[in-house]
């Protein structure tokens, strides 16, 4: 009886050569797919931290500008500085006294108003405070960092005819305080935000 023998037949190297070609053709193409995912996140991740830090620094912002308060200040020199007060060859381009500190049931024998500003730091909006309103020589001031990245800061009044002036006079009330923060390349965020015209009026006269 005679035994048949089974003929075993393995890869050529060709095969295998054109095996390992094909897997390294599909390797690539799911690491690039990959690659192009994990930058799609990183983006994402970034454009999401961004819009979350604006969206802090403006709340902070309305929050100042919504509690301002017709309360003038006196300044280093003891000078009287209005309630509020928009000067854009400064650092601190706008500064006022807002109504923003807590103190339920009078807790602290401390006053509830603050004085407050915003402007720039190099490309940084800073919101700007001081311990106390009448302030001296030695006092403090402190700041935030509010946003970086921040191209210009424009802030003017807007009168009751509409339009936007840089100061304000007893004559003619300021119905608003306009902010415009320039992020370059990312558009501009602008704010109205209402005042009271015997805020300007009072400390202006």
């Amino acid at each position: 009886m005679q035994n048949n023998r089974v003929k075993q037949r393995g890869f050529t190297l060709l095969e295998i050569v054109i095996a390992m070609a094909i897997f390294a053709v599909v390797m690539v193409m799911v690491m690039g797919g990959l690659n192009m995912v994990v930058r799609a996140q990183e983006k994402v991740s970034v454009r999401a931290k961004r819009l979350a830090d604006i969206q802090m620094a403006m709340a902070v912002m309305a929050s100042d500008l919504t509690q301002i308060v017709p309360r003038a200040v006196r300044g280093n020199s003891q000078d009287i500085i209005p309630s509020i007060v928009i000067d854009m060859g400064k650092d601190v381009r706008l500064e006022f006294t807002s109504g923003g500190i807590i103190n339920p049931n009078a807790v602290y024998r401390r006053s509830t108003l603050q004085r407050v500003g915003y402007g720039l730091l190099n490309t940084s909006l800073m919101r700007f405070s001081w311990p106390v309103l009448d302030r001296v020589s030695s006092t403090a001031m402190g700041q935030r960092h509010l946003l970086a990245n921040v191209s210009g800061l424009t802030v003017e009044y807007v009168n009751e005819r509409g339009e936007f002036v840089s100061n304000a006079s007893s004559s003619e009330a300021a119905v608003g305080v306009y902010i415009d923060i320039d992020l370059g390349a990312e558009g501009h965020l602008q704010r109205l935000f209402p005042l009271h015209g015997e805020i300007v009026n009072a400390a202006q006269s």
